[in-house]
């Protein structure tokens, strides 16, 4: 074999593998994630990386963390991450948006008006903040604000636990802060004029000002968060209620401990409606006439598949885990057969 062939043989097989191992795409609309394991980068490729300001830290204690394998710790005295690498602004308008976070404090009294993501201006309908709130509705309780108007939530939780909190909000053609709904561990927490009243809110349209850099732990009037938070994010579409649903129950099932951009690959696996994805051991597809009756939340041995998950009710499709090994397995058993084939008979020759 020349020195030539060798050589193409060699690059041949290089670039076969880099083909096979290229990590599946994100949902193009998770627009910013914080996974808060090692460092605070952004880990869409989007480049929205923070900071640390004062004491915030990652730690790795047990009991610190949600997901992974690390979280984000505040002290309430100032300590926040700010994302100004490039002076991330997040979604600004009118733009449909979801916040997605696992939060845990501990802290009472002015301790709860906390803030867990804010950016915007602080002007009538320019800001936008999600935070734990003391008066106007239920005290513990997240709350949406835009100066000038907001929506509290029910559930109280500064109880030193961990939760899962997400606000969706998509522009009905009058934007209004009463349009938001709030989310905790999964559950619709508040929609105004739904089938769960906020224990309080105010109107006020929406218009998010091109303002503060988007900042994890502090809000306009500082209100800064005391306690850990981890995995959090922003997508620049509205998620569905099923979509919620799924990211505890990814992150909470014990064989998978997925996070934020897991989820978003699933999702997006499911709003394609072909294909699959690798993610870690597991073969994801999609799946037509899935019928799990458990929506939104990971079903495990479901008729021949080891972990489902059903997102969309019409039809009941959603995705599922394929019953068969990761096709890269035989692609490279098949690649390396054909090289040594093609290399028997270059040796013939």
């Amino acid at each position: 074999m020349s020195i030539r062939s060798r050589h193409l043989f060699v690059a041949l097989s290089i670039l076969s593998v880099l083909i096979l191992q290229q990590p599946a795409q994100a949902d193009p609309m998770l627009d910013a994630h914080w996974t808060f394991d090692s460092d605070f980068q952004d880990s869409t490729g989007n480049g929205h990386h923070g900071s640390a300001i004062n004491q915030a830290a990652i730690t790795n204690t047990v009991g610190d963390f949600m997901v992974g394998s690390g979280g984000l710790t505040l002290d309430s005295s100032g300590d926040f991450v700010n994302m100004n690498v490039d002076s991330y602004k997040g979604i600004t308008g009118t733009g449909a948006r979801t916040v997605s976070a696992w939060i845990k404090t501990g802290e009472t009294g002015g301790g709860r008006d906390q803030t867990i993501i804010s950016w915007g201006t602080d002007s009538g309908s320019q800001k936008w903040i999600y935070r734990m709130q003391t008066g106007n509705g239920q005290a513990g309780a997240t709350r949406v604000e835009v100066n000038g108007g907001y929506i509290v939530g029910n559930a109280v939780l500064n109880d030193d636990q961990w939760h899962h909190v997400a606000l969706t909000f998509e522009d009905d053609g009058t934007p209004n802060v009463r349009d938001v709904m709030l989310y905790v561990d999964g559950v619709l927490d508040a929609q105004f004029g739904g089938t769960t009243t906020p224990s309080a809110s105010q109107s006020k349209s929406i218009n998010t000002a091109s303002g503060s850099n988007v900042r994890i732990g502090r809000g306009h009037s500082n209100r800064d968060w005391g306690g850990q938070m981890d995995d959090v994010g922003i997508f620049a579409s509205a998620l569905s209620p099923q979509e919620v649903i799924a990211i505890p129950s990814l992150a909470l099932n014990s064989n998978l401990g997925y996070d934020l951009s897991d989820a978003a690959e699933l999702f997006e696996l499911n709003d394609n409606q072909t294909g699959s994805i690798e993610i870690g051991d597991f073969l994801w597809e999609y799946v037509a006439g899935l019928d799990t009756g458990n929506m939104g939340q990971v079903v495990e041995d479901y008729s021949g598949y080891q972990f489902a998950l059903q997102l969309d009710a019409a039809g009941g499709v959603g995705v599922a885990i394929a019953p068969v090994p990761e096709p890269s397995t035989f692609a490279l058993a098949a690649l390396g057969l054909l090289g040594m084939a093609w290399y028997g008979r270059r040796r013939k020759r």
